[in-house]
């Protein structure tokens, strides 16, 4: 069990994932917890001072992967 606390996030259809890593790294800096949504299939996890690209491209090998679970962390 995580012993951090998480904020689940969902974005709209339409939305990038740029952008809804930015807004998740934006909502973690401001609350100082973790923030969790899926997108596309892939787990997405955002922890407080990540840099938004750099999550965003952990998604983006993620995505490519031949693993069936899929997770991005940040």
């Amino acid at each position: 069990m995580n012993a951090h606390p998480a904020i689940r996030l969902e974005f709209l259809g339409g939305d990038d994932i740029e952008n809804a890593c930015a807004e998740a790294v934006r909502i973690a800096n401001q609350l100082q917890c973790d923030t969790v949504f899926n997108f596309n299939g892939v787990h997405v996890h955002a922890r407080p001072g990540v840099d938004p690209m750099a999550l965003s491209n952990a998604w983006h090998r993620e995505l490519q992967s031949g693993d069936k679970t899929k997770e991005a962390m940040g």
